[in-house]
């Protein structure tokens, strides 16, 4: 999926410090994609980012080779969540939209038609409102059999 929003990159810059080590934002403070899921000149979507100082925490993350990759996934997902929660107690992000305005109106469900002059099909286990009446027919003992021979 891509989904390029420079104007949600640009809040990296606000961050009051950075979110992997905390060190203060004195303008250091980019935003780092995620590393996972990624192919050779793709990023993930721009909604995926930590708030990281440059020089120590994004360089370590994307080509350093001090951390395992389980420890750069770790570190990446700690300082994302909290990105996201500074991100949006800051007040930096909100909803713009109510979700019921943003969906489409429910579609209505099919009428099924009976055409007039059609009887319906009883399957048995309706109770009529008169009894029903078998036909009896004659028992006959006399069996009818071919004779081939």
């Amino acid at each position: 999926m891509k989904y390029e929003n420079p104007a949600l990159l640009s809040l990296a810059q606000f961050a009051p410090h950075c979110m992997g080590c905390g060190k203060a934002n004195e303008g250091d403070v980019v935003p780092a994609h995620r590393n996972e899921g990624k192919g050779m000149g793709l990023k993930n979507p721009d909604f995926m980012w930590a708030a990281l100082c440059t020089l120590k925490c994004h360089y370590e993350l994307d080509q350093g080779n001090k951390w395992s990759r389980e420890e750069k996934r770790a570190f990446w997902n700690a300082a994302y969540w909290r990105t996201q929660m500074w991100l949006w107690t800051s007040g930096l992000l909100t909803i713009a939209v109510s979700v019921a305005s943003a969906l489409p109106p429910p579609r209505p469900k099919p009428r099924k038609r009976i055409r007039s002059g059609r009887a319906i099909q009883l399957r048995g286990f309706e109770k009529p409102d008169t009894p029903r009446k078998i036909p009896s027919r004659p028992f006959s003992r006399t069996s009818r059999t071919t004779d081939n021979g």
